[in-house]
């Protein structure tokens, strides 16, 4: 066979013979490590893709749900309201039609009282007159309210706007527990597609949020190569049904949609399976670099073996040296090490391409970190005065109670609240009135400085400062020193020359906890000194304590 062979191509020489069996080598051996290549790189990126597009999912989810939970949060504010339990309609309608003018968030925010009429609407007239209400207590959220529980509507078309919204509401209890009506909120759905539309960073990816029904609510997408089915905003049939079906309600699999290919899907459920989070990505545009590296194997092996013979093994191990590295990168990023970055000095022999894979790799790795950061920083920050959100407040208050009912410490907790500020915003505005908020939180954080505490805005014009391991005497003199800094700012509460400056009243709190104790009661305790401190004339600070002998 061997001596055809020779004969056949006249190989008579032992250098043509030597050098056309190296040639076969160097050939079937390219051939067949790029065919392994192909296999193994082709496995790789769906993987990564799948690993990718799982986790933008995740990322997707925590920013719907912290979406919601911001706008439940505001809307439980509003029902949490003293006058709203209380009945209080003129005032209802002017802390609501503040909000809704200085929070682009929501279309309208309603009040419904207990026999389901609406009372206050900001979207139409302030307060409904008599002839114009309508009664809404067939609604699936006035239902929920009479049982005491939030609600999460579908999308529904603003008679006001013509937007599509969501409505989130949340029951009014007085507090002998008697159920006093509903507060919902009718927020945009476009600022929700605004957010999912920053997580999109490939042409072909697509994100959708469904209902159980297969209804489209809310759809982010780069081009037009939807799932989306007819004009009706009908989810593709076929992959709703195997969604569905799913009984761990979330996954990644491959769906062939025969207009555009296949295509990776992942999807979970949301709010106990009433909701999906669906997330596309073509294959096509996965596999494409993959392709174009393949030509360019393929391009570089000719090209060796015309060179010869003699550079194939070292330049192999330089083309697969920088393969390796980024595979164990990437592990460490799949595993949650998301500082991990690649030494482009170590590589500065390899091919362009190959670096730039490398450089590209540390600008994802960076720009993946610093989505994380930011969005934690973003979730626990009030946008307004630039201190902790009360979201944030609750989490470490949550932390420093544990560690004081295990300690057996005295936890102190200082609430705030501007005086008269609704006449202040009255006389000067409600811009002036943000500029106030600021100038007070910087003030109140330079008296609170760096150590333990925490400064935390609580919601409106109310403050709160945690104060773990910290006495009763010590929590007074920090009040009185926050108190004597917001005079010191002398803001002018009145456009005359009364000398009547903003000031603010604390209620100071000191307990020691037991295990038959809650936070909350700390905080009930806290805001009862603040309502005597205000009862007493403003401007002061009242302190109350209880240890474990008082408690028991």
């Amino acid at each position: 066979m061997i001596y055809r062979i020779h004969r056949l191509l006249r190989l008579k020489g032992m250098t043509s013979r030597f050098f056309f069996w190296v040639t076969v080598l160097v050939i079937l051996t390219s051939a067949l490590y790029v065919l392994v290549f192909i296999v193994i790189d082709k496995n790789h990126r769906i993987n990564d893709a799948t690993d990718k597009l799982q986790f933008e999912l995740h990322n997707q989810h925590m920013i719907i749900e912290n979406w919601v939970h911001d706008r439940l949060a505001e809307v439980r504010l509003f029902a949490n309201f003293p006058v709203s339990k209380d009945g209080s309609i003129d005032i209802m309608a002017t802390r609501f039609k503040f909000f809704h003018t200085h929070h682009k968030q929501f279309d309208s925010i309603v009040y419904i009282d207990k026999s389901g009429d609406v009372i206050i609407d900001t979207a139409a007239e302030q307060i409904i007159s008599e002839n114009r209400k309508i009664n809404l207590k067939d609604r699936d959220y006035f239902k929920a309210a009479k049982s005491g529980k939030e609600y999460i509507t579908d999308t529904a078309v603003s008679s006001n706007s013509q937007e599509p919204v969501i409505i989130l509401s949340s029951p009014i209890i007085d507090d002998s527990g008697d159920f006093q009506g509903v507060v919902f909120g009718a927020t945009y759905f476009s600022k929700l597609n605004q957010y999912l539309s920053q997580t999109i960073h490939s042409d072909t990816s697509e994100v959708m949020l469904i209902n159980d029904k297969g209804k489209v609510l809310s759809s982010a997408m780069c081009q037009k190569e939807s799932l989306i089915e007819g004009a009706n905003n009908t989810f593709n049939v076929r992959l709703y049904n195997i969604i569905k079906n799913d009984p761990a309600d979330n996954g990644v699999i491959t769906f062939d949609q025969s207009e555009h290919g296949e295509s990776l899907i992942a999807y979970t459920s949301l709010f106990d399976d009433r909701y999906y989070l669906v997330n596309k990505i073509s294959k096509q545009e996965i596999l494409a670099p993959h392709i174009q590296l393949i030509m360019l194997m393929i391009t570089i092996g000719l090209l060796i073996i015309f060179i010869g013979f003699v550079i194939v093994i070292p330049v192999s191990k330089q083309l697969g040296r920088p393969f390796v590295s980024l595979v164990e990168a990437t592990k460490q990023m799949r595993a949650g090490q998301y500082q991990t970055r690649i030494d482009p000095e170590k590589f500065t022999t390899s091919p362009t391409e190959l670096q730039l894979l490398m450089h590209s790799f540390n600008d994802m790795a960076a720009s993946v970190y610093k989505s994380k950061q930011t969005l934690k920083e973003l979730s626990n920050t009030d946008g307004l005065t630039g201190i902790a959100n009360r979201r944030y407040f609750e989490d470490r208050l949550e932390e420093i109670w544990q560690k004081a009912v295990q300690n057996k410490t005295p936890t102190s907790l200082i609430f705030v609240d501007v005086d008269y500020f609704k006449k202040y915003n009255d006389q000067f505005g409600h811009l002036m009135g943000d500029s106030c908020l600021i100038q007070l939180a910087h003030a109140m954080k330079s008296a609170v400085g760096t150590n333990d505490y925490l400064l935390a805005r609580y919601g409106g014009e109310e403050f709160v400062v945690t104060m773990p391991n910290t006495s009763k005497g010590n929590a007074q003199k920090l009040a009185e020193e926050i108190r004597q800094e917001v005079s010191n700012l002398q803001i002018r509460r009145t456009k005359d020359q009364s000398n009547q400056y903003v000031t603010v009243s604390l209620g100071v709190a000191t307990v020691i906890p037991t295990d038959t104790m809650t936070k909350e009661d700390l905080i009930q305790l806290a805001d009862q000194s603040l309502y005597e401190a205000k009862s007493a004339g403003r401007n002061q600070v009242i302190v109350k304590e209880k240890d474990q002998d008082k408690h028991n």
